[in-house]
C-alpha cells in the first residue's frame, strides 16, 4: 500500500474503534471498515479490522478494571468482536462465485456453530452468571423502588428475567448478526462507492430476489414451529435446546427475507402501474410507520412475507428474476 492507503486505513480503524465503544453508534462501527474494503481492499481491511479488534481488547482490559476482573465479559466481547469482523471479512473477499444472499447466510451459519462452545462456556460460568444476576437486581430495585405494591415488575425476580432474555437473546441471535452484517455491507458499500465517485454496485430492494432453493429453509421450520405449538396446545411440551433455537433464528431470517422480497414486489407493482415518485415515497413512508403501529405491523409481517414466497408459484416479473442477484 502507498502512503495515502496506510492513512486511510489507520483513519477507518480509530473511527471504528471509537465508534464501537460509542453507545448509540456501536451498531454502525464495522461502516469505516466496509467503505476501507470498497475503496482500498483485502489487505487494507485485514489491517484495519486487526486494528480495531486488538484496540478493542486493550481499552476494554485498561479502561474497563471490572470487566477485565471477569474473562467471561471479555471472552463474550470479543467473540462478537471477532465473528463480526470475520463475517465481514468472508463476505467480502470469500465465496465470490456464490450470490449475496448465501454468502451471508453461509457465514451466519458458520458463526453460529462456532458460538456453541462459547455460549457453553458462559452459562457454565457461575460468576459470569452472578454478575448479570447482580445487574438484573439492580435494576428491578431501581424500577420497583421500596414498595411492592408499587412494583412495576410484579413478583417478577432475577433470574426469571434472566432467563427470558437467555430464551429470546438464543431465538434471535443469529438472525441480529446476519441482518447487521447485510445492513453494514450494504450502508458501507454505497458509502464506499460514492466516495469514489463511480456507479454502486450495491442491489437495491427493488432488484432483491431470494433464490428459489432456499424456500425449504423457510418452510421447514414454520412447519416445525407450527407442529411445536399445536403440542404444546395439547399439553405435550417438548424440549428442543440448540435445535428449537437454530429453527427460531432460521425462521426469522428467512422470513425478513421472504418480506425483503414483498417489499420488493410491492415496487414492481407501482412501477407497472406507473405512480409518480411522491406516491412511491409516500408507500415507502407507510410502510416504515407500519412497523411501530399494533396491529398493522402484524398484518404487514404477515402479508409482505406471504407475498415474497407466492413468487414460487406466479412469476410476476417474468425474465426479470434473470437479472436480479
Amino acid at each position: 500500500m502507498d502512503r495515502r492507503g496506510w492513512i486511510e486505513t489507520s483513519l477507518a480503524a480509530v473511527l471504528s474503534l471509537i465508534m464501537s465503544i460509542t453507545g448509540p453508534l456501536l451498531l454502525f462501527f464495522m461502516i469505516p471498515l466496509q467503505v476501507l474494503a470498497i475503496r482500498c481492499g483485502r489487505k487494507a481491511f485485514s489491517y484495519s479490522a486487526a486494528g480495531v479488534f486488538f484496540g478493542s481488547l486493550i481499552l476494554k482490559t485498561t479502561l474497563l478494571p471490572d470487566m477485565a476482573g471477569s474473562g467471561s465479559f471479555i471472552i463474550a466481547d470479543m467473540a462478537m468482536f471477532l465473528f463480526l469482523l470475520a463475517g465481514l471479512y468472508a463476505v467480502n473477499f470469500t465465496m465470490e462465485n456464490y450470490r449475496l444472499v448465501l454468502r451471508f447466510l453461509i457465514v451466519t451459519v458458520v458463526a453460529g456453530l462456532c458460538s456453541i462452545p462459547v455460549l457453553y462456556y458462559l452459562n457454565s460460568d457461575r460468576a459470569f452468571n452472578q454478575i448479570m444476576l447482580d445487574q438484573l437486581d439492580s435494576v428491578l430495585v431501581m424500577f420497583n423502588g421500596t414498595s411492592p405494591e408499587n412494583s412495576i415488575f410484579g413478583s417478577v425476580s432475577a433470574e426469571d428475567m434472566y432467563n427470558l432474555f437467555k430464551f429470546y437473546f438464543l431465538n434471535s441471535f443469529l438472525a441480529m448478526y446476519f441482518f447487521l452484517l447485510a445492513l453494514t455491507w450494504w450502508m458501507g458499500s454505497r458509502f464506499g462507492f460514492r466516495s469514489m465517485r463511480v456507479i454502486s454496485r450495491t442491489p437495491t430492494v427493488r432488484e432483491f430476489y431470494v433464490p428459489e432453493k432456499l424456500v425449504w429453509f423457510f418452510f421447514v421450520p414454520l412447519t416445525i414451529a407450527l407442529l411445536n405449538v399445536l403440542l404444546e396446545r395439547k399439553g405435550m411440551k417438548i424440549e428442543t435446546g440448540m435445535f428449537g433455537f437454530a429453527v427460531s433464528n432460521s425462521l426469522y431470517i428467512m422470513g425478513a427475507l421472504y418480506g425483503l422480497q414483498g417489499v420488493s414486489l410491492v415496487q414492481f407493482f407501482m412501477e407497472k402501474r406507473n405512480l409518480n415518485r411522491g406516491m412511491k415515497k409516500m408507500s415507502g413512508l407507510f410502510l416504515i410507520i407500519s412497523i411501530f403501529i399494533f396491529p398493522l405491523n402484524i398484518i404487514f409481517a404477515l402479508i409482505l412475507p406471504g407475498l415474497g414466497v407466492s413468487e414460487l408459484w406466479i412469476n410476476y416479473r417474468h425474465k426479470e428474476k434473470e437479472l436480479i442477484q
